[in-house]
Parts: C-alpha cells; sequence; structure tokens
C-alpha cells in the first residue's frame, strides 16, 4: 500500500504521496552529455542537441489539454531509466492522479517512490494558502520556497525537478512589478541551489494576464518550449515551438507531434519547410 510523505515548503504543508520495481520508465538515448538532461521525447533530444541544458530552468507554456503535465511525466521518467532521481511539485492535480496518468503511458513512477526514486508534492495546500490571505498573514518569500525544495532535491539526490505549474504558486493579489520580482527570485535561487535541471510549466501568455507571468517567466528561464493545438483543416494537429534554448543552435521551426498511448509524446516533423536563402 502507498504510504503518505509530508513536506513543508515555504511556511505551508505540500504533501508527498505514493509509493510502490521501476519497468516501464524508458529514456531516449538517456544523457548525451554531461551537460546535457535527455528530454525523453523521441526527436526533440536531436532537435536540443541531446537535451536540455543541464541544471537550468526551462519553462513549458501552453493551453489547457497541450500535453505540458505528461511532457513534464515523460521528462521525470527518461531521468528515473538513467538513474536519475526526481522531484515532482504538481498544483493542480493530486500526486496519485499524476501517477495513474503515468502507468496509463507505460510509466511506473509509483515504483520509483517506493525505491526513492521520485518525491511527488502536493503544492495544493500552498496553493490555497496564497489565495486566502488575510492582511496579517505572514507574507510567502520566494527564497523560502526555493530553499525548502532545495531541501527535498538534495534529500534524494535529485538531479530533475518538475513544477506544474509555476505561474499558479504566484499569489495573485501582488501588483505586475511584485510578481515579476518574485517570480524572478524564484527561478534564480532556483538554478543557483537545486543542482538539478528544472522543468516548469505555465499556461499560454494572455493581454488579459494583469500579472503577466508567462512574459516575465520567458525572459528568465534558459529554455522555451511552446506547446500548441490548432486547426488545419478538418483537423487539429499538436504542435511544438522551441522558442529560446540557451547554448543551443536551434532553427526557428515548428514541429508538430503526437501523444501515443504506450509511450508518450514524440516529435514527427516540421509543420512547414523553409528552404535556406540562395548565395551570390
Amino acid at each position: 500500500m502507498p504510504r503518505s510523505q509530508r513536506s513543508e515548503v515555504g511556511g505551508e504543508r505540500f504533501e508527498g504521496d505514493v509509493d510502490t520495481e521501476v519497468n516501464g520508465t524508458q529514456a531516449v538515448d538517456g544523457n548525451r552529455a554531461d551537460d546535457r538532461a535527455s528530454t525523453g521525447i523521441r526527436g526533440l533530444d536531436d532537435i536540443l542537441e541531446g537535451g536540455f541544458p543541464a541544471n537550468r530552468c526551462i519553462l513549458l507554456s501552453g493551453e489547457p489539454g497541450t500535453g505540458k503535465s505528461i511532457f513534464g511525466l515523460q521528462f521525470l521518467a527518461a531521468g528515473i531509466a538513467v538513474g536519475q532521481p526526481g522531484v515532482c511539485v504538481s498544483v493542480d492535480q493530486k500526486p496519485q492522479h499524476l501517477l495513474n496518468d503515468a502507468s496509463r503511458f507505460g510509466w511506473n513512477l509509483d515504483a520509483a517512490v517506493s525505491v526513492g526514486m521520485l518525491t511527488v508534492l502536493d503544492a495544493s495546500p500552498y496553493f490555497t494558502a496564497t489565495r486566502n490571505k488575510t492582511k496579517n498573514a505572514v507574507p510567502i518569500d520566494a527564497r523560502s520556497i526555493a530553499t525548502d525544495l532545495s531541501n527535498q532535491v538534495r534529500r534524494i539526490g535529485a538531479k530533475r525537478l518538475v513544477i506544474d505549474s509555476l505561474t499558479s504558486l504566484v499569489p495573485p493579489d501582488m501588483s505586475r512589478s511584485e510578481a515579476h520580482d518574485y517570480l524572478r527570485s524564484v527561478v534564480l535561487s532556483l538554478e543557483d541551489n537545486m543542482g538539478c535541471t528544472v522543468l516548469l510549466t505555465s499556461r499560454a501568455g494572455s493581454p488579459g494576464d494583469p500579472q503577466a507571468l508567462c512574459e516575465a517567466a520567458e525572459y528568465l528561464v534558459s529554455g522555451i518550449i511552446e506547446l500548441k493545438v490548432r486547426k488545419a483543416g478538418w483537423s487539429f494537429v499538436r504542435t511544438l515551438f522551441v522558442k529560446k534554448m540557451r547554448g543551443t543552435a536551434i532553427e526557428p521551426e515548428e514541429y508538430s507531434f503526437q501523444i501515443d498511448a504506450k509511450g508518450g509524446l514524440y516529435v514527427l516533423e516540421r509543420t512547414r519547410s523553409m528552404a535556406p536563402p540562395s548565395v551570390g
């Protein structure tokens, strides 16, 4: 039977749910170089010269239903398959639901929890606290959150951290400038203190967002991947765009991808070909 772990993060209680041979987790070519962390997504590592830059923060943005949570689980499963422990912080889903979802794609993350290769933290208590603050409540310190997460990472020697989602952790009553300063402190503290590769999910940017959180995060992180679902004729296609990846020679191309029931995301092809400019 799974047991429940509880941890304090940022002064609020995060709950780690779960526990129970690590089978079914697969990495795509593992880590191709010491300075790269394989995404675990077939076709994407080739685009990224081996994977994400190690020990950096990467932003994964998209509307609901574009595949962000699956992407995060696949990234963690790829690390576990090559002996890299991971931590997942979930705001919008219960930990056990995430683990159940992972099993449907062939990733036995319950087993990873039971052998200490994965910790799943429920951040919903923190989420509730940020939205029910009284005027006498103690302000939430971004550096304290990063420190508490760092303790969780060090406890299992994690090399990968997924926060789903980053924007949900920002108190909604902050002004735009306060929210940007808060986000800057979180991202910089994560890169400075974690010693692991961090994947941050975010809703897509919107002109109606008074805090402009996605826009602010894009300036702070080392890489940005955008996931979309768009109409193509009579059907719909899922697309992936690498908007930014520091230290990587990427082309500004959009790629189509699919989500397979037993394997997760995989990149198909460019959605349009661009001929190189003629010389002479």
